[in-house]
This record gives structure tokens, sequence and C-alpha cells, in this order.
């Protein structure tokens, strides 16, 4: 009799695991492909060129963390708030979640959605370090110019 019920615990912890297995593989991170840069800019509330000055769990939401940034280049603020200051954004704790790995003091391109009191980003979003992302900044840093030069032509866009 105790080799029956010792078979059938095993069997049962052997099928726990496999199910709790496969559910865990169940929450994968899926983006499809990446979105192109203007479309990421409409989409998103802040973009931005910053350092991660600190990363950490959000203690208020354990499955998340808060990046702080401090902000070199501002190319978008649908907020209006950000004034070239610092800022947190949070993303999931886990890339498994779509969370984006973000490393103190690097420097970033951020695609953020939300308003002031909550940005958020994710690994579906344009996000990158600087140098992986450096086409995109250049490209932005053109769009602003050429914005730029055609208000300061027109005095109506005041």
């Amino acid at each position: 009799m105790s080799k029956i019920a010792s078979a059938l615990i095993s069997l049962s912890l052997i099928a726990t695991a496999t199910i709790c297995s496969a559910a865990s593989n169940a929450y994968a991170c899926s983006c499809g492909d990446k979105p192109s840069l203007e479309k990421s800019v409409s989409d998103s509330s802040v973009v931005f060129l910053g350092r991660a000055q600190s990363v950490r769990q959000n203690p208020l939401r354990p499955s998340q963390k808060e990046v702080t940034f401090g902000i070199t280049k501002l190319f978008k603020d649908d907020t209006r708030l950000l004034a070239n200051n610092g800022v947190t954004i949070y993303t999931a704790l886990e890339e498994s979640l779509c969370g984006y790995s973000f490393s103190p003091n690097q420097d970033y391109l951020v695609f953020a959605t939300g308003n002031i009191a909550r940005l958020t980003t994710s690994l579906c979003s344009r996000n990158g370090l600087l140098e992986a992302v450096k086409g995109d900044v250049l490209e932005l840093e053109k769009q602003q110019d050429q914005a730029a030069s055609s208000s300061s032509e027109d005095p109506s866009k005041d």
C-alpha cells in the first residue's frame, strides 16, 4: 500500500510540475514586428534621450520596476510637464512580461505612454541603448530642427 501511495504522490508531483511549467510559458512576451519610428513617436506621450539614474522594484506594484531618468534631450512631451528635468518611467519587472531591461548609468532613447503621474514603457516599444539607436536619434533631431526652422519662418504658427 505504501508503494502505491508513494507512486501516486510522485506521479501527482510530476503532473503538477508539468502544468506549472506550461502555465508560466503562457505569459511570455510577444511583440510582433518592431514599429516604425513615425508610429512609435505618434503612439507615445513622451519621447526622450536620457540617462537611467536608478532602477528599482516598485514598492507599490511589485511586478513592476521604476526607472528614474535624467533627460538629455526631449523630442516629444504631450504631458507638457517634463521640461528637460528628470522623470520616472514604469515597466514590467521581467522581460517575459514585456518589461524593458534598463541599466543604471546608461543612455537610452525612451518611448513612453501615459501621463506625468504614470508613464510606462515596454519591451515592445522602440526603446534602445543610445549606441544601438543612433540612427533614430539623428532622424528625431532632424525632424525637430525642421519643425523649429519652419515655425520660425512662419509667424502664424506661434
